[in-house]
């Protein structure tokens, strides 16, 4: 949630401190999350502690008594944590024209007032059958398309090169 110039920095010189998921979006995806992203930046959108609170709960407990947030209430919410921030930033994403129906279902899937980074983590690893990576993040377009062609060969997918948004 917040534009920081020290992050690529620090991804290049620490890559052990991050492990990632890649999820590669279309240009509808991907636009609608970019302007999702920077409204929350715009409105100085805080860190969300009270609902990190909840995590001391038991999960039948969580899951009876947090509903999540509306998606009215998820388009400029007044504070975020790190994991909610994803799971609503990604359904944004798959809100309209072009969306994939598949990531829809999965970010609808997880109440992001209750979902922690290691659950995300978890579940996305579940969802796209892949484990966390811990090579260096990308942070280009080009290595992102590296990454991909590197999943698609050990995948058996093939040697074309895919485009990545």
């Amino acid at each position: 949630m917040q534009c920081s110039a020290v992050l690529p920095t620090l991804y290049r010189a620490h890559p052990e401190l991050f492990s990632w998921h890649l999820f590669v979006l279309n240009d509808h995806e991907y636009q609608r999350l970019r302007v999702w992203n920077t409204n929350q930046v715009v409105n100085q959108c805080e860190y969300n502690l009270s609902d990190l609170a909840y995590q001391i709960l038991p999960a039948a407990v969580q899951t009876v008594f947090v509903s999540d947030v509306s998606r009215a209430e998820a388009q400029l919410p007044h504070k975020l944590f790190c994991s909610q921030a994803v799971v609503l930033a990604m359904r944004e994403a798959c809100n309209g024209l072009g969306a994939s129906p598949h990531l829809e279902v999965f970010t609808k899937s997880l109440n992001s007032r209750i979902t922690t980074p290691t659950e995300l983590a978890a579940r996305t690893t579940a969802y796209m059958g892949t484990e966390l990576s811990s090579e260096p993040v990308p942070l280009t377009e080009y290595e992102a398309r590296l990454v991909i062609q590197k999943n698609l060969l050990l995948q058996g997918g093939g040697n074309s090169f895919p485009q990545v948004i």
